[in-house]
């Protein structure tokens, strides 16, 4: 993610515009700006580097999701070559004004001054590269505050959704006046269990895996009212794991598109297994479901807004450092995250439960 090519030019035009603010002058007061043609090679000058300053931006884009050391290695290559480009713009430009306009004075062309000339270019272009990374972390910065937002007011908007509090309200109902009071204080329990955790863990961008799949179980466990006996949750995950960092509500839009779609299983028991496990440096989190074979289809497009925000989250907080595939096959559909294994060394153990009031 890096800046617009509008915002590129303009970023680099402002640089370039200042250099020229400041040479201009000076080397019209120093005498050294005197015949026409010394004055078209300003501006020919200009035109060059907002030519090569673009060629610059291009390789920042073409290295954009790339390891981390290729692109510092192509960066700092494209600024070196910029350089060199630019030198023999500026002498090269120079020797045609002189061919064409022959009271122009061409400028020395000793080894140590065009390795001088070049060395300047070389701190240019790099103050060029630093204005598009500023640009582009800030606009990271902002988009990544503009994620973690909505990741919230979809959580606040869960929370309040009319038709899941209407529809657990009124299971609830039925189950007191069917006088099974022991399953309705269990799914009044998971309710709480689930909003107290949504509360908890809403303020950070970054929190333990325990507490993340804390918050899943409570919200199946609201759920399992609507589908009785023909819905299991299995959570595998090591003790040594339950600290680890992963986004906050990572897991929640995936699962509950699986139980958005679960009426496509025509009465079948629907089944969601979540796996975590660490492999080397890597934290990988695996959500399966099944599906009916003849809603395949339907059921991966209709997770397709879940996955498209769970990749760009991941991609904002991890950069090429997180992994998201999916697979569906022999009645199964499995999301799979990778990303960087990471742990709170601060955090003392799992956060919940908290209480309701005080």
């Amino acid at each position: 993610m890096f800046p617009q090519p509008k915002l590129a030019l303009q970023l680099s035009l402002v640089l370039w515009l200042a250099l020229l603010s400041f040479v201009a002058p000076t080397a019209i007061l120093t005498g050294q700006v005197q015949s026409f043609g010394e004055y078209l090679s300003l501006f020919t000058g200009l035109f060059t580097a907002l030519a090569i300053a673009y060629g610059l931006y291009l390789c920042f884009t073409a290295v954009s999701g790339k390891s981390l050391w290729l692109a510092y290695a192509a960066i700092l290559f494209a600024i070196l070559a910029a350089a060199f480009l630019q030198t023999a713009a500026d002498y090269g430009g120079q020797f045609l004004l002189h061919a064409l306009l022959p009271d122009m004075v061409m400028p020395q062309t000793t080894p140590s001054i065009i390795g001088r000339t070049a060395l300047v270019y070389w701190c240019l272009y790099a103050c060029n590269a630093a204005l598009f990374w500023l640009s582009f972390v800030k606009g990271h910065a902002e988009k990544e505050k503009a994620m973690r937002t909505e990741a919230e007011l979809s959580m606040l908007r869960l929370q309040l959704n009319p038709h899941f509090i209407l529809n657990t309200l009124g299971s609830l109902s039925d189950l007191i006046t069917t006088a099974e009071n022991k399953e309705a204080a269990a799914i009044t329990d998971k309710l709480a269990d689930f909003l107290r955790s949504s509360l908890q863990i809403s303020g950070s961008p970054l929190i333990p895996l325990s507490d993340e799949l804390f918050a899943v179980e409570s919200y199946i466990g609201v759920e399992e009212i609507r589908f009785r006996d023909r819905l299991d949750l299995t959570i595998a995950c090591p003790a040594e794991l339950d600290e680890a960092l992963v986004p906050n509500f990572i897991m929640q839009p995936l699962v509950e598109n699986v139980l958005k779609h679960a009426t496509a299983l025509s009465g079948e028991r629907l089944h969601i297994e979540i796996m975590c496990r660490a492999v080397g440096q890597r934290l990988h989190v695996q959500v399966r479901n099944n599906f009916a074979e003849g809603a395949r289809m339907a059921t991966s497009k209709g997770l397709g807004i879940g996955l498209a925000n769970c990749r760009a989250r991941l991609e904002l907080l991890f950069g090429a450092g997180a992994i998201m595939r999916t697979e569906a096959h022999a009645g199964q559909f499995q999301v799979t995250l990778e990303m960087p294994l990471t742990f709170d060394s601060t955090d003392a153990g799992s956060r919940h439960p908290i209480p309701l009031v005080g």
